[in-house]
């Protein structure tokens, strides 16, 4: 069904393409991230997560409800229809349960515990990050519901797309790559650090939409979260990528 909703999306934005009709690109964009990528990452994150959990992690009680996985697609289809309603003010409604179905499982799946094992910790770390960003978006959505002002900007979408979406990403295809290319499943210095920084500009890109913060601090997060980023994704490429165009260190085929 999400990959049916991402086919649909991109046939929307050839229409914009063909057609210059901006609604058809708004509802792409608006789809990409509610009915396929927030579907298929928590998807991959509700079968993976417990598993690589339970393989690192003595005594581990794999978690894996069937009604989350039901309700996480229902909620994130009701905020696109109420997005595309121009109704902001009620997406409470479907984030507020999204929220607490994300930190339910934040809690159940043994956030704390990840850390005994950098490599568990950084998808543990990122799957967090859907949690915080469904409770931004609530807290902007009932806000605007009572005083009509929008205090947080696009940053409950940034703590969603960096934090959560990008990072993940990023996390897992470090495990994957490093499998498949015959290496040991342990996360470097590098590596670490690196993850943290996208974490951290996550935490700017957010700042950089509350005008309050801007004017305080009197800083352009913006900026500085541009570079943040470019600079861990560029250490990520020079790691990661020669994995991709060498044999296999284990001498393994592949």
């Amino acid at each position: 069904r999400s990959l049916t909703a991402g086919w649909t999306g991109a046939a929307s934005f050839l229409a914009w393409i063909v057609s210059d009709q901006w609604l058809f690109l708004s509802f792409a964009l608006k789809a990409g991230i509610w009915l396929f990528l927030l579907p298929v990452l928590f998807t991959v994150s509700h079968r993976m997560l417990p598993f690589f959990s339970s393989s690192v992690l003595s005594n581990y009680k794999v978690i894996q409800p069937r009604w989350s996985l039901q309700l996480m697609l229902v909620a994130s289809a009701l905020h696109l229809l109420l997005d595309i309603s121009h109704l902001p003010q009620w997406l409470f409604i479907a984030d507020i349960p999204m929220a607490m179905v994300a930190l339910y499982h934040t809690i159940k799946w043994q956030f704390k515990r990840s850390f005994a094992d950098r490599l568990l910790a950084v998808l543990h770390m990122a799957f967090l990050w859907l949690g915080l960003s469904m409770l931004l978006f609530s807290i902007q959505s009932l806000y605007l519901l009572v005083s009509g002002e929008l205090i947080l900007g696009k940053g409950p979408l940034h703590a969603l797309t960096i934090g959560f979406f990008s990072a993940l990403l990023v996390a897992m295809a470090s495990r994957v790559t490093m499998g498949h290319s015959g290496r040991m499943l342990i996360l470097d210095n590098r590596s670490w650090y690196l993850f943290i920084g996208i974490q951290l500009t996550a935490v700017l890109r957010i700042f950089a939409d509350i005008n309050l913060i801007n004017s305080i601090l009197g800083l352009s997060f913006n900026v500085i979260a541009s570079l943040c980023w470019l600079t861990c994704i560029g250490v990520w490429v020079s790691r990661y990528a020669p994995m991709y165009i060498t044999a296999r260190v284990d001498g393994r085929p592949g």
